[in-house]
Formats: C-alpha cells, structure tokens, sequence
C-alpha cells in the first residue's frame, strides 16, 4: 500500500464539475499537481520516482505535463523518462511530445524517441517515432539505428470495420544481411475479428 497525501482546494457543484484553482497528490516522492481545473487552461504535471512502485517489474524515472485549451480544444504533452526497463527492454530515455487537436476530429502529432536501449539482444542507439494525423487519415513513421537499422512508414485510416492502410516500400539491415520490401503492401484490420491481414 502507498499512501497518497492531497492538499489544495476542490469542489464540486451539483452538476458534480470540479472547481479550484490548484490540487497536489503525493506519494512518498511522486508528486501530481493539477492547476486551473475549471479555467481556460487545465494542467497537470507529475513526477515519479521509482516506477516499480507503480508497476510490477518495472524500473526508471518518469516526468512531464499536460495542458489542455479549453478555447482553442488542443491539447500539448510533454514528458521525459530515464533509467527504465521492463521485461527485455532497457532504455537510457525516453522522450515524448503530443499536440492534439479535438475540435471535430481527433487530428495532431506525436512523437517519441528511446536512446541507447538493450531490447533482447539487440542494442539501439535510437528509435524514433512520429505519428501525425487524424484518424481517417494518419501516417506513421519508425527509424531504428543500432544493431539494426531500417525505417518504416504505415499510413491509412479508421474505417466502420476497422483499419485499411498500405506500407510503404522499405529496408533492413542487420548483421545477417540486408532484407527490403520493393512495393508497397496493402494491409487491412478486422475490428470484428481482430486480425490483420494483407488487404484486396
């Protein structure tokens, strides 16, 4: 068990909406500390310690922020990690940004790059990933250095059946050889039957 201390001022109305101006969450040195709660601009940053104490066989630090804009219906997220580790992953850091716009449709960016991680066997120096889009129309990029190197690209969209998309032309090279895809490769998934497959 974790104790979890709470100071500031919240309340809630009939309508059970929060309002105050500022709440701090600790737990022994993890801190969450929400500001603004009903204003124009929400927040939220925390800070964890120890992640095993969260997270059974986990291992490292974690930080950053959330904002959101009520006026303008975006929200930013920035947050770094160090020292982690779960399973067969090890990992110096890790770093994340997210700008999402929620208006009509689910539509931004979010990026997150791993340095100098043991995954298996293998050792990376980095992985980079980028997602941008919306959801009927997104596209998502992998860029592995290390042991192995290759870069990726999967673009498609959320259909009422489930996903549609292609992967584009690629290459891989590791220390057993060099393998590369010369075309295209239309893939779809089944929300139904919650498979993917090589799409018509």
């Amino acid at each position: 068990d974790r104790p979890v201390t709470v100071t500031g001022q919240l309340h809630l109305d009939s309508a059970l909406e929060a309002d105050g101006t500022a709440l701090v969450l600790r737990s022994a040195a993890d801190v969450l500390r929400l500001s603004d709660v009903k204003g124009t601009e929400p927040k939220a940053h925390f800070s964890v310690a120890d992640l095993g104490a969260w997270l059974d066989g986990a291992q490292g630090s974690v930080s950053g922020t959330l904002n959101w804009s009520r006026e303008t219906d975006t929200v930013t997220a920035r947050g770094e990690a160090a020292g982690i580790s779960f399973g067969a992953m090890r990992a110096r850091q890790l770093s994340w940004t997210a700008d999402i716009e929620t208006a009509d449709e689910i539509n931004g960016q979010v990026q997150a790059t791993l340095a100098h991680a043991l995954i298996g066997d293998s050792r990376l120096q980095q992985v980079q990933l980028n997602l941008q889009g919306s959801d009927a129309d997104h596209r998502l990029e992998l860029e592995f250095k290390g042991d192995f190197a290759a870069s990726a690209r999967l673009s498609g969209g959320l259909e009422e059946a489930g996903w549609r998309g292609e992967l584009a032309p690629m290459s891989l090279q590791a220390a057993l050889g060099a393998w590369s895809l010369d075309e295209a490769v239309a893939l779809s998934y089944s929300a139904e039957d919650q498979q993917l497959s090589l799409a018509d």
